[in-house]
């Protein structure tokens, strides 16, 4: 009996072990990448009600890091991007204009031409008096922040039950879901995957 016990015990502390320093390899591997790879968040711009026009950040981080200028913006030595002659990462009212934006969804794209590199972005039009609902991800979304990092790699969704109907039933009542998250901008190609394919699917 004690020794079924001391089995018991040693296999849970190893499995314990082992997914700790899983989660950790991971985890490594998850930094030592960002410096290699490219993305970037989507943009909001609101219409407001006085004929203006604001937006939230222009942010994108490319790999490679260059000093390359882009359209309006130039690549710094950290490998972000902000418009040309400042650190700042906001359009005025008027470039956003400028845009000719559409209502709802809007395609675009980062081009670095001397690196071969292109990020493609949204930007969403909204107007000042529209229905909007933020949201977490992990932890709000998914059940934990670490199964939200770890298990979509398995093809697991880890999600909060009902979850998924819950967002169905809010955008049925004509909101727009904002998803806000602290994860790095490098994972924003994933992050939409597992969103938008992986819990989507779980309902078709």
């Amino acid at each position: 009996m004690s020794l079924l016990k001391f089995q018991c015990d040693t296999y849970t502390k190893f499995k314990m072990f082992f997914t700790i320093f899983f989660i950790f390899i991971l985890t490594g591997l998850a930094v030592g990448e960002e410096a290699l790879r490219n993305g970037a968040n989507d943009i909001i711009v609101v219409h407001r009600s006085d004929g203006g026009f604001v937006s939230t950040r222009w942010d994108v981080k490319f790999g490679k890091l260059h000093s390359l200028l882009i359209s309006r913006m130039e690549i710094q030595d950290s490998g972000y991007a902000a418009f040309k002659g400042s650190s700042d990462k906001y359009m005025t009212s008027h470039h956003l204009e400028e845009l000719n934006l559409k209502p709802g969804l809007n395609k675009g794209k980062f081009v670095a031409p001397q690196l071969g590199v292109v990020i493609p972005f949204n930007v969403f039009l909204y107007e000042e008096n529209d229905k909007i609902v933020f949201t977490d991800i992990d932890g709000t979304i998914t059940q934990s922040d670490i199964k939200g990092h770890v298990m979509p790699h398995f093809g697991l969704t880890a999600e909060h039950p009902a979850v998924v109907e819950l967002f169905s039933r809010i955008k049925e009542q004509g909101y727009h879901v904002i998803y806000l998250t602290s994860r790095s901008i490098s994972q924003d190609a994933e992050t939409k995957e597992y969103l938008f394919e992986m819990l989507q699917n779980l309902y078709l």
